[in-house]
């Protein structure tokens, strides 16, 4: 009996094969504890323990759990959605204060508000457009409202507090997004390094244990083999499906929607497998 190692791995997503490598540690760990051992033919104690065999995989995948950076990823989600919240409260009190000049008894305080206006009618559906592009044109905007053109206006309905208020808040968002890019671009460089590494130092590890149990007469590994082949088969047929849907692409054909379907359900099973086994583990 041997076990068969993932081929292309790379059809994985990121998060999946940590997940996999996990469950796959997690159920070495529990076998290889028993400290087996057997006896050659010539009674010499033969020491085909497995134990501590999976260090350098441990180390691999928590380099690669931490260059994944989910809780920072969190962090920084949490902290963007605060300041997201924050540039709209400070800008809607920019327009606030514009509008309400519209019925000021002074007429030239009226028409300023008015053609000021007419620039925040043009900030309407702001919401479709992408972060970067909804930070552009509430910069823009807040510029342009104080530039040279507008300077006497900007000073007659002091807007000032207010339009600093809002640029502020715009630009922490910006600073915060440039960051957060920039940070992701590096997480994906040091996550695909440290995925080569668990790749290296996972088949180094199937090795291992198929090269121990061909030593081992007794069988005693054949159950931890079972159970690791339980858990790589399915992540295996999904990657053979998905390998089969992009070649198939490369041809010019096309999936129907039903296969769609099952290939969507086989991804969620996957995912439901891996949480299953997860809560196991913190349940132990």
């Amino acid at each position: 009996m041997q076990l068969l190692a993932l081929k292309n791995q790379n059809r994985l997503k990121l998060g999946e094969f940590y997940e996999f490598l996990k469950v796959f540690l997690d159920i070495f760990e529990t076998y290889s504890a028993q400290n087996l051992v057997i006896k050659s033919d010539d009674d010499n104690n033969v020491d085909i323990d497995l134990f501590n065999k999976q260090i350098k995989l441990h180390s691999s995948l928590i380099a690669f759990n931490e260059a994944l950076g989910r809780p920072t990823k969190a962090e920084e989600s949490k902290e963007m959605a605060e300041l997201d919240k924050l540039r709209y409260q400070k800008l809607k009190a920019l327009f606030a204060l514009i509008e309400s000049y519209l019925i000021d008894n002074d007429i030239e305080k009226r028409k300023a508000a008015e053609n000021y206006k007419r620039s925040i009618d043009k900030l309407k559906g702001i919401g479709a457009c992408t972060n970067s592009e909804q930070s552009g044109m509430i910069d823009t905007f807040v510029n342009a409202i104080q530039n040279e053109t507008n300077k006497k206006a900007f000073a007659l309905l002091k807007l000032e507090e207010r339009a600093k208020d809002a640029k502020e808040a715009n630009d922490k968002y910006m600073e915060l997004e440039q960051n957060r890019n920039k940070a992701a671009q590096n997480r994906s460089a040091s996550s695909t390094n440290c995925r080569n590494q668990c790749v290296q130092d996972y088949r180094h590890l199937v090795s291992l244990i198929n090269s121990a149990q061909e030593l081992n007469s007794t069988l005693l590994y054949d159950d931890m083999i079972n159970e690791l082949t339980a858990k790589t088969t399915p992540v295996q047929q999904l990657i053979n499906r998905r390998t089969n849907i992009a070649n198939a692409k490369k041809r010019g054909e096309f999936y129907d929607e039903e296969d769609m379907k099952e290939l969507k359900m086989e991804d969620d099973m996957v995912e439901m497998e891996n949480n299953m086994d997860n809560e196991k583990m913190m349940e132990a």
